[in-house]
């Protein structure tokens, strides 16, 4: 299991500093340590180790191995983190559907079910995935459904630095603003919770969230607008690199527009070809 973890330098590691919800590889990038990574992984689960069970399901589940629900169903009673997985997996809907090509869009009673025990006890993905089961509306599960729930736990786990649920923390705020904005004698209005949204946006951006960080850049691109500021130009051009330095699509494809609007052509035709490279 040791040996495993080194090979893939942390990355399938069942151990909360490197459990997150997504990661980027290249084609080929250490694709044979990966593969003797995985045998580790197998030879330990097979003794009985648990936490090498959940390791070989995270690291599976990056590979589109099918087997990860059947490895994560046998460890989830002795292993934590795999518990966690399993309500991830459901949540996802990777359950044995998935074995089938069947398309399916997870089960969020169930993924509620497994996540709640550890989200009360603290632990901040159970809490960050809660909040986006209570966030989300599901036409099989409606009484899961609440608002003030999801801002609870997204703000339990942002608070222990979950990048995701810093960003989702952020998007509750802004539509706190758009629910209760005060609104002046002449028509204007200013937003309660602007200096929040800012916040946790920015903290889950600094902490690597891609996502976090094209919403960043592109909230400097519209004050860019009322300004004509180039610091905050500069900051959006910077926000939206960083995303795409992760292979976030989305984040070069705002880049692209951004370069086409102030007509600097040669980056424009850039984020294009990068674009079209990534697709």
């Amino acid at each position: 299991n040791g040996l495993g973890i080194c090979l893939t330098h942390g990355y399938c590691g069942a151990y909360e500093a490197y459990l997150k919800e997504d990661y980027h590889y290249g084609e080929d990038e250490s694709q044979k340590n990966y593969q003797f990574a995985s045998r580790c992984f197998e030879k330990a689960a097979e003794a009985g180790y648990s936490s090498a069970m959940c390791n070989l399901a995270l690291s599976s589940s990056h590979y589109g191995r099918p087997e990860i629900y059947y490895i994560l169903k046998e460890g989830s009673m002795g292993n934590l983190y795999c518990q966690i997985l399993l309500g991830i997996c459901y949540f996802y809907g990777w359950d044995s559907n998935a074995n089938k090509n069947v398309s399916y869009e997870g089960d969020p009673v169930k993924a509620y079910e497994l996540l709640e025990k550890p989200a009360k006890d603290g632990n901040r993905i159970a809490q960050s995935y809660l909040g986006r089961i209570c966030y989300k509306e599901y036409v099989s599960a409606p009484h899961l459904h609440s608002f003030q729930d999801a801002f609870y736990w997204f703000k339990k786990a942002a608070l222990q630095d979950d990048p995701i649920a810093q960003y989702y923390l952020g998007v509750c705020y802004e539509e706190l603003d758009k629910k209760e904005a005060v609104y002046d004698d002449d028509g204007s209005y200013y937003l309660k919770y602007f200096k929040e949204t800012e916040k946790w946006y920015k903290r889950s951006a600094r902490n690597g969230f891609w996502v976090a960080q094209v919403t960043v850049g592109e909230r400097y691109w519209g004050r860019f607008g009322t300004t004509n500021n180039t610091k905050d130009l500069n900051k959006a051009i910077s926000w939206l690199t960083k995303a795409g330095h992760q292979e976030y699509h989305n984040a070069y494809e705002r880049l692209a527009d951004l370069y086409f609007e102030y007509k600097i052509y040669d980056e424009f035709e850039r984020c294009n070809q990068i674009c079209e490279s990534l697709d």
